[in-house]
């Protein structure tokens, strides 16, 4: 946390991601550090739009100042992006639908258990 604010990071800045960012910007308890795409002309967008970025997914992750990584990102990879990130330690919230499956779902809760457990 960051003067009483929640440091965010959002991942994926096409439609959703977009959309989440108009939501974060109006939250004063919230800051958002900044966005990571894998396509760079949707990096590229965002710093238009006055947007700090992270070149990669894993200099995102390796920042420490950032407490909750947003997930808004095409369904099929919500679940190795929020895995990655929770073994960064980071907490996770991951744009609907979460996963594509039951046993997805459960691999995630399980490891917010273990997260939980180890702390």
């Amino acid at each position: 946390m960051k003067e009483n604010k929640i440091v965010y990071g959002l991942i994926g800045f096409g439609g959703m991601g977009k959309w989440h960012t108009e939501i974060l910007e109006n939250v004063p308890e919230i800051e958002l550090a900044g966005i990571y795409d894998i396509k760079e002309e949707k990096r590229k967008l965002a710093e238009e739009a006055g947007f700090h970025t992270y070149e990669t997914e894993e200099a995102m992750l390796a920042d420490e100042s950032i407490d909750v990584i947003l997930v808004a990102t095409p369904n099929d990879t919500h679940r190795p992006i929020a895995l990655r990130a929770m073994e960064a330690g980071k907490n996770v919230i991951v744009e609907k639908p979460a996963t594509l499956s039951l046993k997805e779902l459960t691999e995630l809760e399980d490891m917010t258990r273990k997260d939980s457990t180890s702390s």
